[in-house]
């Protein structure tokens, strides 16, 4: 299993784990997601994972305003990038 398939797989169950180890862009929406968001993307086609919200946000992603991407490591006390 890749590393963007256990992301994928991250993103599915909502792993908290994950929050703060990486973010993904859905071109769905041009946003980019927390793997704890609730907007869950239906299609893998859709997105990009990125290690850091700024290098989601130099590929034209915009924070979710439903799950503050940026903030999401402090949810479970993670602070990766903070």
């Amino acid at each position: 299993m890749t590393k963007n398939d256990l992301r994928w797989q991250s993103i599915q169950t909502c792993d908290t784990q994950a929050a703060g180890t990486f973010v993904y862009g859905n071109m769905a929406d041009d946003l980019y997601h927390s793997p704890l968001c609730r907007n869950r993307p239906t299609d893998r086609d859709d997105v990009q994972f990125f290690d850091t919200p700024d290098e989601a946000r130099k590929h034209g992603f915009k924070a979710c305003n439903a799950c503050s991407p940026d903030h999401a490591a402090w949810l479970v006390g993670a602070s990766r990038w903070m």
